[in-house]
Order: C-alpha cells, then structure tokens, then sequence
C-alpha cells in the first residue's frame, strides 16, 4: 500500500487562540487491480473506511473513488474535488481539506506519481519510461499546486504506500523510490503529509499476527487512533509510530510512519465538535526554520517545536534518513546549517535559534556549518538532528 507519510503537528493549546469554525472538505482515492504492479487487496476496504471516517467526523463534502478503474476515473474526481473546494474557499476562508490515497506511488521524472491500475511498461520496456508515466500516472504536484490557488487555510495529506526502491515490474513487485515531499513555490503555505512508511521502506498489508485484515496495517491503526474524535495531529503520528512498529517488529523492514510538517496551530482531523475542529490560531509568524530527524530524534524535534512555538517562532518539522549528508555528527547532536552572509533580520532570527537550540541540547551538542549560499537548499537556515 501506501507511501510514507504524512504529517505531524505544530504547537501546546496554551499558545492557540480560540477555536474557529472549519469547512472540511476530504478526497479519499484507492486503487486495487493493478495490471503489472501487486495487488493492493485492501485498498478499496481502506478508501470505503476512510471515506466513512470523514462523514462521521462531520466533514461537509467527502469525494470518494474508492476502486478506481483508470487513470480517468482518478483525474474525473479529482478535477470534481478541486472545483469544489474553489467554490468553498472563495466564501469561506477557514475551508481545510485532507487528501488520503490508498495504493502504489512513485517518484520520478521529477513528480510523485500516483499510479492508475494500467500502469506498466509500454512496449517491450521493462522499466517504466516518461511515457508509462505520464499515460498512466496522476502527479501528487498537480494536485498540490490547484490546491494552492484556491486559498484553502490548510491541506493534509494521508499517503498509505510504500517507499522502496525497484524497477523491474512484475506480479510481486514494488515500486520505488517513493514519495518524497520537498515544499516547493505551488505547494501549499500550511501542509502536512502523513506516510505510512519511511524513506527506503515498506508499508505492509498485514501483520504476521494477522490472517485477513480488513484494512492495511496503517490504515488500520489511523481508524483505531480516530474512535478519540479529540485526537491532536501531534498525538495521531505518535500514536501510529508505536503501534505500527510493534505490530511490524517481526518483519524486516520494521514500517514506521514518518511525517512532514507546515501547519500552524493544534489541528483536530476528526473532530466531531462543529464549534472547534480543525487548525486553532498560531501566533507564529517568519519563514519557517525547517528542522530534520531521525527516527529515534523524535521526541527532541517535537521539543525544540514546542520552544520555537514559545518564542513564536515559525517552523516546519520532517523525518529524513540524512543519507545526503556528506558528513554526519554523533549520535544526541544538532547542526545548524546557515548560510555565510545573512542580512539584519535573519541574522536576528538565527541567534534566536541557535540560542534556543543550545538551551535545550547544550553547548557542546551544537555545530554550526556556515555555508555558500548556492550550497543551502533551505534559506536562510535549517537544523539537523542526528
């Protein structure tokens, strides 16, 4: 199933202002039969759910294509979501939508792909070419940048698939690498996605434990975590990492959900109280700080989150497996990567971070890394947590 991860959370209740009514608007996509990718048996049964969570939840409008047949049908309601949505947003400014998708996903040719049941190699090519793609592929890209024009206040994604890597194609195959998130000018300002696996790793269908499930392993535990209607974001992804670690401990690789994070304030993704669901105010204002983790540095970047919140600081938190790092720091450390030259303002903000940083990790915990500003690919800073 599903691809790594979404998303995660932003700040305490005692930095939030009052509750403010929300438009909630969901797009639920599963796909099943695929052609020359495995079989996702529990996609439809994951769509069916999900789609049934959201209108117990109270969402206004759920657009569902729970088995879909081709790329067609996934574009029809997609298109159908987005005009939709327009039309709340134009009249309504506090409108927050949650995009789930159930079923095999890729990144390449630049996009993350989501893959209709056709997909495959065209001619007598075994691995997927541009064109497969773009015959048989619907672009996460695409979505992301109709949504931004339509002024939502926030976008959640739930992305159940895997995020390992292989190019032949065949009846037991995976396809990979998977999706990655990379905040980009169309995406939009307040995003959060939920994966289901990590970078490099699977989402599985079943448990050992398990004979026949209804529901995926992820999905699973997001229908469980979601019987608390007052379940915070924040609480949500920490929740699914500790259930579906241990109910995959027996499998290698173990599935950890991983998650990216942009918006502000607490977000309550199904809440039933009309009154106070969805995003609270934030107070936070800036260009985000974006902070990276490992796995096992969860808990310090939702605490350096939390100080940041504090100070009013923006900032936007992700998992990565820092494999793209050219040099890495021991094990409880922090990097600070800045550029060399800073102007007034940023340099104010940088010592703000960095002093914050220090107080919660310590002096010697600390490494700054000035670099070349063609060299930085977050502007002005970000921090690394190792």
């Amino acid at each position: 199933m599903l691809c790594r991860l979404m998303a995660i959370f932003a700040s305490l209740a005692f930095l939030c202002h009052g509750a403010v009514a929300s438009n909630r608007i969901a797009l639920v996509i599963g796909v099943v039969d695929y052609k020359y990718l495995a079989q996702l048996d529990r996609s439809q049964n994951d769509a069916i759910d999900m789609a049934e969570l959201f209108r117990r939840s109270g969402y206004t409008k759920v657009f569902a294509e729970v088995r879909a047949r081709d790329l067609q049908s996934m574009t029809a309601k997609v298109d159908e979501f987005i005009s939709y949505v327009r039309q709340k947003a134009i009249s309504d400014p506090q409108t927050d939508v949650v995009v789930y998708y159930s079923g095999h996903g890729v990144s390449a040719w630049g996009n993350n792909w989501l893959l209709a049941p056709q997909f495959g190699p065209v001619g007598k090519r075994r691995v997927p070419s541009q064109q497969a793609f773009q015959l048989n592929g619907l672009t996460l890209s695409s979505i992301l940048k109709k949504l931004s024009l339509t002024k939502v206040r926030s976008t959640l994604l739930i992305l159940d698939a895997c995020r390992v890597q292989t190019v032949e194609l065949g009846p037991s195959s995976r396809v990979g690498p998977s999706f990655s998130l990379v905040p980009a000018a169309e995406t939009p300002v307040r995003l959060g996605a939920l994966y289901a696996a990590a970078m490099s790793s699977v989402s599985y269908q079943k448990s050992s434990r398990e004979t026949s499930p209804r529901n995926s392993v992820f999905t699973q535990y997001v229908l469980k975590a979601a019987q608390d209607k007052g379940i915070e974001l924040n609480a949500l992804v920490t929740y699914l990492q500790e259930k579906v670690e241990v109910a995959t401990s027996d499998k290698t690789p173990v599935q950890s959900p991983a998650y990216y994070d942009s918006i502000p304030g607490q977000y309550y993704p199904f809440s039933t109280e009309r009154a106070s669901p969805g995003l609270l105010a934030s107070p936070n204002v800036g260009r985000p700080v974006p902070i990276f983790y490992r796995d096992s540095r969860l808990a310090d970047a939702q605490s350096l989150g939390v100080s940041f919140d504090a100070a009013k600081l923006n900032y936007t938190i992700a998992a990565d497996d820092l494999s793209g790092l050219k040099s890495v720091l021991p094990v409880g450390s922090f990097r600070i990567a800045r550029e060399e030259r800073l102007d007034e303002k940023d340099e104010a903000r940088f010592r703000n971070v960095y002093e914050i940083t220090k107080r919660l990790a310590g002096d010697r915990l600390v490494q700054v890394l000035k670099v070349p500003s063609n060299k930085i690919l977050n502007k002005p800073f970000q921090i690394v947590l190792f």
